[in-house]
């Protein structure tokens, strides 16, 4: 009788079709963790395509003079008619860049 229990406790053998179900598992979490890593960042480069010209650099120009009180309120209707319509361009048909290089 003991050595019924003994033979009913020991390990059973794993059946042989596990490892490569394992393996299969294992190689579409590696993958998917992979896509998302990829997905991930670009996202992030997408994100970062946003313009670097703001309001505050505007503002910024007119304190220091390089730009007059007309200018910047032209710019400044400019943006908000971008981020309204970011499809539309600028009141002049310039770009915001242009303008504040050029001064």
């Amino acid at each position: 009788m003991l050595a019924a229990l003994i033979q009913e406790s020991a390990p059973q053998a794993v059946p042989e079709d596990v490892f490569p179900t394992l393996l299969s598992v294992l190689a579409a979490v590696i993958v998917g963790g992979i896509i998302i890593y990829l997905v991930r960042n670009w996202a992030r480069r997408s994100d970062d395509s946003m313009p670097g010209f703001t309001l505050g650099d505007l503002r910024e120009l007119r304190e220091n003079g390089e730009i007059t009180e007309a200018e910047f309120k032209a710019a400044r209707n400019a943006m908000i008619s971008q981020v309204r319509d970011p499809s539309s361009p600028t009141q002049d048909g310039g770009s915001l860049d242009d303008r504040r290089s050029s001064h």
